[in-house]
């Protein structure tokens, strides 16, 4: 287990090293830097305490596992790092590692205890110390507070993605869900080694065993995807040419007299209908990489009155306000016969979709059947009027 252990330090020291290269470094590459350094340190000790001897092993074990309850703060602190507008690293945020601390304090009476009674206690099968158990137990208050954190946050920014981008590549962070999942099945098979070591099974020592395998294996996930990772809202602030004090999440608190909602409606028919010519004559959602800001700056509008523009009167997101004329174009094309050489994907490409699998899905979602199915019906369609 040393091996894969020293494997999985070296490659985090490496991830690190090539995220601290990385160009045009964000908040987020910054804090994930350190979370690699964490990592490679949490593995490298973790392969020392089992190299090492008694008193060296416990206080090493100790430092091994207040090290892996950092993580659960790590992934929080970085999913807000993407995701937040004007998220920054203060002295507060090193309040979230307070577990860290708490595991440190909790681990101090076995540090107490002599080398004979570490090491009975280590591999003994009996009776498991009422330190050991808190141990756990912070471990698992702190997972669940910060597992539901992340989770909410990244519940939020699938949101406000359908309302700010017209593509999910790279800023869905679909992959942190991934991790999020991880860490979750690594848990709950923490928990059922340790409930069968209590049942005398095999020693506690199990528990950190599976721990420290399974951090391993998600820094391979971790490295690869955060190093491919960029800001979402990076240099997205809207160029704004009116209510400037407004950002694009900002809720409209301000109530209106039934007089002010009826001219805000003119207001609103008004300008929906200068969005609809654009989108018909200049094509926007052609661009691939369009959002709300781009689109807002091309009306003269800021990005939060567009966005309530289309989810009050079109009754749809930005995002599948956009994909719907993608798909319209897609259909287009396909049908021409200018385009029958080309291959679906290619359509698809040149209808504003950046990649085959969101095309495919945002298809299947908006026509019921596969772009393959819905040509070959076309197709059929049109041959059975000329005959």
């Amino acid at each position: 287990m040393d091996i894969i252990l020293a494997i999985g330090s070296f490659c985090a020291f490496v991830f690190a090293y090539l995220i601290f290269n990385k160009a045009n470094k964000e908040l987020p590459d910054k804090i994930l830097f350190y979370w690699m350094i964490l990592m490679a340190v949490n593995l490298l000790v973790a392969v020392f305490t089992i190299k090492s001897g008694y008193p060296w092993k416990s206080i090493l074990a100790i430092l091994a596992a207040a090290l892996y309850v950092a993580h659960f703060p790590f992934l929080y602190i970085y999913t807000k790092s993407l995701t937040a507008f004007d998220f920054k690293m203060t002295c507060k945020q090193l309040l979230h590692f307070t577990p860290f601390v708490l595991m440190i304090v909790d681990s101090l009476p076995l540090l107490l205890l002599s080398m004979e009674q570490q090491k009975q206690i280590a591999n003994t099968i009996e009776k498991i110390p009422w330190y050991f158990i808190f141990a756990e137990l912070i471990l698992i208050v702190t997972f669940i507070y910060y597992i539901f954190r992340t989770t909410k946050l990244l519940q939020k920014n699938k949101q406000v993605i359908k309302d700010t981008f017209s593509y999910e590549e790279r800023v869905d962070l679909a992959w942190l869900r991934h991790i999020v999942i991880a860490f979750i099945s690594l848990l709950l098979l923490t928990i059922v080694v340790f409930a069968l070591s209590d049942m005398h099974l095999f020693s506690v020592k199990v528990t950190d065993e599976v721990l420290y395998l399974g951090l391993a294996v998600i820094v391979f996930y971790i490295g690869y995807w955060g190093l491919k990772q960029r800001k979402i809202f990076y240099n997205f602030e809207p160029q704004l040419v009116e209510d400037e004090n407004l950002t694009i999440l900002e809720k409209d608190k301000i109530e209106k007299s039934g007089t002010e909602q009826s001219a805000k409606k003119s207001e609103t028919d008004t300008m929906l209908e200068p969005l609809l010519h654009l989108m018909k004559e200049e094509k926007p959602y052609l661009d691939p990489e369009l959002n709300i800001v781009t689109l807002s700056a091309k009306l003269n509008m800021h990005p939060h009155k567009l966005s309530k523009l289309i989810n009050s009167q079109l009754h749809q997101n930005f995002f599948d306000f956009i994909n719907k004329y993608r798909i319209e174009e897609f259909n287009n094309l396909a049908l021409d016969a200018e385009h029958k050489q080309y291959s679906i994907l290619a359509i698809a490409y040149d209808a504003g979709f950046n990649s085959k699998a969101s095309f495919n899905r945002i298809f299947k979602n908006i026509t019921g059947h596969t772009p393959s199915q819905y040509i070959k019906e076309k197709n059929l369609h049109s041959d059975s009027k000329l005959l």
